[in-house]
């Protein structure tokens, strides 16, 4: 986000971060002159504007005028991808969204067959959708699988120790108390795994559940 000035208009001006003018050991002004290399052309511009993003980076990006991206060779055919993102749309039927969808296209004179459509997203808004139920079957096979895996380790880990068992009853300890002993031990094993697994399934479900994306295709036509 800019912090002061205007966002470039004209061919020659552009919008640097603070840090680039840093770099250059000029000082970030509004109206400071930097000379840039153009494929092989040096071409001076004025700074119409900063950002202060206050983050060390390795490249530094320069915005520029939409006259600069119509009319400049380096950038006048190079076609652009905007992905774009709409909020609060999970709970709209699918055709809903597509009307929505190509009607941000329409205001913004994205032609039609340049627009491509989440389709993954855009079939879990039908109703019936079989993948739910699908997801459903998995998780339901998964968890009676943990259960039984759950149920084995502690049977083996019990039987393992029968005889410490019996030595801890011969001294006097209750089966009330050996029964407690294995149930704090399993809420500790609990206590690390359950967040494991929550930690790791959250990171499979975020790669694997699409986000309400939209690619535009086009010619560059702004900064």
């Amino acid at each position: 986000m800019s912090i002061e000035g205007k966002d470039p208009e004209h061919y020659h001006e552009i919008l640097v971060d603070k840090a680039f003018m840093k770099a250059l050991g000029k000082e970030a002004v509004i109206g400071e002159r930097i000379d840039l290399d153009i494929e092989g052309e040096t071409q001076p511009f004025i700074v119409s504007d900063y950002t202060d993003k206050n983050t060390p980076v390795a490249t530094h990006f320069i915005h520029v005028s939409k006259a600069f991206a119509e009319q400049s060779p380096l950038m006048k055919d190079l076609p652009y991808t905007a992905l774009v993102r709409i909020n609060d749309i999970t709970g709209v039927p699918a055709s809903a969204f597509t009307t929505i969808a190509y009607q941000i296209a329409m205001d913004y004179k994205i032609e039609r067959p340049n627009v491509n459509l989440n389709g993954k997203f855009e079939q879990s808004l039908q109703r019936g959708n079989s993948g739910i139920y699908t997801v459903l079957f998995i998780s339901s096979i998964l968890f009676i699988a943990s259960s039984i895996v759950i149920y084995s380790i502690f049977y083996l880990s019990v039987t393992a120790r029968v005889q410490q068992i019996g030595q801890l009853q011969t001294i006097g300890m209750t089966e009330q108390q050996v029964k407690q002993m294995i149930r704090r031990e399993g809420l500790l094993l609990s206590m690390l795994s359950i967040p494991i697994g929550l930690l790791i399934g959250g990171i499979v479900s975020h790669i694997l559940i699409p986000d309400v994306r939209i690619h535009w295709y086009g010619r560059k036509t702004g900064s």
